[in-house]
């Protein structure tokens, strides 16, 4: 369980970790020193020390917990206690939990919980980038978040702003064809024909912008940072993903207006009796038994047929 840290100990991690990062880019221009990596390795190992000391277990999470071992930097063993399975963290002793609602949701395949996932964050950036209100909103809060706040393990913001523009660590392809891809290309373009074509002229051309148009400039850019894609070992209840569902809830984000179910890109995908219910629940009548009987590629074609027009969703994507 989580235990109060002492701010000295967070200051001195964050003085740490600025150390570690000035020696990482000096070694990308010059082969590391031995004192450079005798450093590195004192500093990280400090840090170990001071993540294990935020936290604390029961005896019943040590008895789950298992302990992965890598080689550090100077080629000596470091050992990585206390992880969990992600199946273990949700063990339950209680036999009325197995049909909770939040594992029917999760009850997905990798690939498509980050495909789904994936076509939210590009509704999200589409919505986002004409709403400069929230957009402004969101990227103060990240910006003083980071600034004046002692938060350096899990920013509470959906948004990635870095140096590197390039460095989401995943990428909308498998939203290409949909309307949020398009709005946000759209919205890119207009954008695009706005600013000056050379960076060196970016500066004062914006000293020279009403607030209009520098607000519809920011927001085309904060969207561009949103980062709502889920992979299996993410917790959804906090951190990134938990601030993606504030931003949905602010932008009113209905993915119905962005994305459709279909055999190809969800039904297909789920089992049979998932089909079922989608079926169920979007025409809100018993499933016919002929279906009942068909072969999952011919009940996908048959699900997707059902709900056209319905703007039923997926759990994952309600909300």
């Amino acid at each position: 369980m989580p235990v109060d840290v002492d701010p000295a100990l967070l200051a001195e991690a964050d003085k740490l970790r600025a150390e570690l990062d000035a020696i990482d880019q000096a070694s990308e221009d010059d082969e590391p020193s031995e004192e450079a990596e005798r450093r590195r390795d004192e500093i990280e190992n400090r840090l170990d020390e001071i993540e294990a000391g935020k936290t604390e277990f029961t005896s019943e999470q040590k008895s789950q917990a298992g302990v992965i071992v890598t080689i550090g930097h100077n080629g000596k063993p470091v050992y990585h206690c206390d992880l969990v399975e992600r199946d273990a963290k949700g063990t339950s002793t209680n036999a009325d939990d197995s049909n909770s609602p939040q594992e029917e949701k999760d009850d997905v395949s990798a690939a498509l919980l980050q495909d789904l996932t994936t076509q939210r964050t590009a509704a999200l950036r589409a919505a986002l980038s004409v709403r400069s209100d929230i957009a402004l909103i969101a990227i103060t809060h990240n910006l003083v978040a980071q600034i004046f706040y002692d938060q350096t393990y899990s920013l509470p913001s959906s948004l990635t702003v870095r140096t590197d523009a390039h460095a989401d660590g995943f990428d909308l392809r498998s939203a290409a064809e949909s309307e949020a891809a398009k709005t946000i290309t759209e919205q890119t373009r207009d954008v695009r024909n706005l600013l000056p074509s050379e960076l060196e002229l970016l500066w004062d051309w914006a000293l020279e912008q009403p607030q209009d148009v520098l607000l519809k400039v920011l927001a085309v850019a904060v969207a561009h940072t949103v980062n709502a894609v889920q992979s299996p070992h993410d917790d959804a209840s906090t951190g990134r993903l938990a601030a993606a569902d504030a931003l949905a809830r602010a932008l009113i984000l209905d993915m119905a207006n962005w994305w459709q179910p279909t055999a190809a890109n969800y039904f297909a995908r789920i089992k049979k009796d998932q089909i079922l219910q989608a079926i169920q629940e979007a025409t809100g009548a018993p499933v016919k038994e002929r279906l009942r009987s068909l072969k999952k590629q011919a009940l996908a074609a048959e699900a997707e047929k059902s709900v056209t027009g319905t703007r039923w969703l997926p759990e994952l994507l309600r909300g």
